[in-house]
């Protein structure tokens, strides 16, 4: 009985991580890791990485490419050094942003991997 509480205590806390890495809401995903157990943490893992809009103001600014000075999202014209952005530049600079994005989200999916797999030897270890 107590390895399916802390089980289920483990899958909130691992579900809010990844919900957290994914610009979720953790506390909102460590309430559903906990009641559905295993479920919530594969309902997570499976779900996109939040965009900007559903991030809220998480992405309201980016690196402008001529000064690496950070500048608003939406601005075309660098207030710090005057350079002009491209159409060309400001997609390039939006795939690399969901890029780097993803790149976390998977990173984030093997850590809790190997957290599990530990877990899973552990327990078999110590039966």
């Amino acid at each position: 009985m107590e390895f399916f509480v802390g089980l289920w205590l483990l899958c909130g806390i691992l579900t809010a991580v990844v919900g957290g890495a994914k610009g979720r809401s953790g506390c909102g995903w460590f309430i559903v890791g906990v009641l559905a157990g295993p479920l919530g943490l594969l309902a997570v893992v499976g779900m996109p990485v939040a965009t900007e809009t559903q991030a809220g103001d998480a992405g309201a600014s980016r690196k402008c490419p001529a000064c690496a000075e950070t500048i608003k999202r939406e601005a075309r014209l660098c207030k710090h050094c005057g350079h002009s952005l491209t159409d060309v530049e400001i997609h390039e600079a939006e795939a690399r942003e969901t890029a780097e994005a993803e790149q976390r989200s998977r990173q984030m999916v093997i850590k809790v991997g190997v957290l599990l797999a530990l877990i899973v030897v552990a327990s078999v270890a110590s039966s």
